[in-house]
């Protein structure tokens, strides 16, 4: 169910599409008689909708969670982590701390980065995750956090983890990618260069 409306709030699915996953989801077969009824409700006002806006607006409502329905929490990290950027679940900071340790637990560097990516105003402290890649030396990452513009990143600290890499080709992304008003690049491009032989 919430996937189907995330698909149809991100484009990629229509209104038919939306209303055919609606009534034939598991939540929606598994419900009691009286959430059954209620969802049918809901249904028969996508339906009316006569826009996409219209659409978008009830199903952006707290009513599937005001009936007690809402992703288990495996699918609701699978839907925070489903792309970078785009439509997003909202959750709390306590279930989004938990799903960094769960992503840290089994070294799931994608889903953490997108974590960190698609909650960043949430997650303004980001030691954890940039402690985690630098531990495990993961370089891409490192330099993705550092260049996408997160808010609470610890520069000199990426930096630092960079330059011990000595990894040439994410030097060369970072010093292309970063901006310039945020960190000084200086010691980068001269680990460049003296790499670049």
């Amino acid at each position: 169910m919430f996937e189907s409306i995330q698909d149809f709030i991100g484009k990629e699915i229509d209104k038919a599409k939306l209303l055919e996953n609606l009534s034939y989801c598991d939540e929606y077969i598994n419900a009691d008689s009286h959430v059954k009824e209620e969802l049918d409700l809901f249904i028969e006002d996508i339906k009316e909708a006569k826009s996409d806006e219209e659409v978008i607006k009830l199903l952006e409502s707290n009513f599937l969670f005001n009936l007690g329905i809402q992703p288990n929490p495996y699918k609701l990290l699978d839907l925070a982590t489903r792309t970078n950027g785009g439509i997003i679940p909202v959750i709390d900071p306590g279930e989004l701390s938990a799903f960094i340790d769960l992503c840290i637990e089994h070294e799931d560097d994608e889903r953490l980065f997108r974590l960190a990516f698609n909650y960043n105003s949430l997650l303004f402290d980001k030691t954890k995750i940039e402690d985690y890649y630098i531990d495990r030396n993961n370089v891409f990452y490192v330099c993705e956090l550092a260049c996408n513009d997160l808010q609470g990143i610890h520069y000199d600290r990426l930096i630092e983890a960079m330059l011990r890499a000595d990894d040439i080709n994410e030097l060369k992304y970072f010093a292309a990618n970063i901006s310039d008003k945020t960190v000084n690049i200086n010691r980068i491009l001269e680990k460049i260069k003296e790499l670049d032989v």
